[in-house]
C-alpha cells in the first residue's frame, strides 16, 4: 500500500494542519516582488490577456501537498457579468475572478504534486513557484478556441455550462450557444445560477443567456 493511502492519525494530521499553515505563509511571503499577487493562500495573476490561478495545499488525510494550474480568458467574466446582469462584479478585485461566487468557473488544466519529504514550508514554496512560472510561459501560445475546446471535451463539460456559453459568446458562435441554452433548459439544467427577480419568475443562466442574445441581436441594425 502507497504512503499516501495509510490512515493518518489525529497527531499527525495536527502537524499536517500547522503544516498547511505555514506553507500558505510561506507562499504569501514568496509572492513578494513577483507578478504573483496571493489572496487567502491563491496566488493568481493577469499574464497577457489570461487571467491564472495556482490553489495550492497541504491535505489533512494523505501525505500529499498539491498545487493546481487554473485558467480563462480575462475578458470571460465581464462578458459574464453582463449576462447575468451584475455587472457591479467589474469594480471587484482581481481575485474575484478566483473566490467570486458570481464568476465562470473552470476546472483545473493540470495539477503537480510538491515534494513534501523534508516537511519544510519555504522549500514547498519554493517549488510552488517554480513550477507555476514554467507552467505560465504556455499561455503565449493558447487561444480563446483552444480555451473552448479543453471546457467542451472535458469530462465534466456540463458543469461548467455558464463557462462554455459565455466562451462561445465571446467568440461570436452564437447559434451552437443558443442551443445548448435550449437543450439545458429542456433538461432542467440552471447551469449553476438562478437569478431571484423581484419583479418577476426567478431566471436560470440559460434563460438569462438567451435573452442577453436576444438584446444582442435586437441591437444590430
Amino acid at each position: 500500500m502507497e504512503a499516501t493511502a495509510l490512515e493518518i492519525g489525529r497527531e499527525e494530521t495536527n502537524q499536517r494542519r500547522a503544516l498547511n499553515k505555514a506553507f500558505l505563509l510561506a507562499i504569501k511571503q514568496r509572492a513578494k516582488g513577483t507578478a504573483w499577487r496571493v489572496s487567502k493562500g491563491v496566488v493568481f495573476r493577469d499574464f497577457e490577456g489570461w487571467f491564472i490561478a495556482g490553489p495550492s495545499a497541504v491535505w489533512l488525510g494523505k501525505r500529499r501537498t498539491q498545487i493546481e494550474l487554473q485558467f480563462k480568458p480575462m475578458a470571460l467574466d465581464p462578458l459574464f457579468w453582463e449576462i447575468v446582469e451584475v455587472e457591479t462584479n467589474m469594480a471587484m478585485p482581481l481575485s474575484f475572478r478566483y473566490w467570486g461566487a458570481w464568476t465562470c468557473s473552470i476546472p483545473a488544466l493540470v495539477e503537480y504534486e510538491l515534494d513534501e519529504r523534508g516537511a519544510d514550508p519555504t522549500i514547498l514554496a519554493a517549488e510552488a513557484f517554480v513550477w507555476l512560472d514554467a507552467q505560465v510561459e504556455q499561455f503565449k501560445s493558447w487561444s480563446i478556441e483552444k480555451f473552448l475546446d479543453f471546457l467542451t471535451e472535458h469530462p465534466r463539460t456540463n458543469s461548467y455550462l455558464g463557462t462554455v456559453v459565455t466562451t462561445m459568446f465571446l467568440l461570436g458562435d452564437f447559434a451552437t450557444a443558443e442551443t445548448l441554452c435550449k437543450d439545458a433548459i429542456q433538461r432542467g439544467d440552471k447551469g449553476g445560477f438562478l437569478v431571484h427577480c423581484q419583479s418577476g419568475p426567478s431566471r436560470s443562466f440559460p434563460e438569462l443567456a438567451l435573452a442577453w442574445l436576444d438584446r444582442k441581436r435586437s441591437s444590430i441594425p
